[in-house]
């Protein structure tokens, strides 16, 4: 197996896989956008609609430099969310 399709694997074993961490997918499966977009109370706290977000937009960034793709949008931290 290439370097690059086992990194692009352990990504997504943790979406839907135990791997030391509880897996993403389990947590999120029949919440409604509405139920995601929920935010505590706290400008610090972020809503599981935008954590799901910065995972997604840094594994794309990570898989697209695996594969020598360049991604259009270069966001820092606080814009993945």
């Amino acid at each position: 197996m290439k370097r690059t399709d086992l990194l692009l694997r352990m990504l997504d074993t943790m979406y839907d896989n135990e791997s030391g961490y509880a897996p993403i997918k389990p947590a999120i499966e029949g919440l409604t956008a509405e139920q995601a977009r929920w935010r505590p109370t706290g400008d610090t706290t972020k809503s599981i609609w935008e954590n799901v977000n910065h995972f997604i937009y840094y594994k794309e960034r990570l898989a697209a430099n695996l594969e020598g793709r360049e991604l259009p949008l270069n966001l820092d931290g606080d814009e993945t969310f």
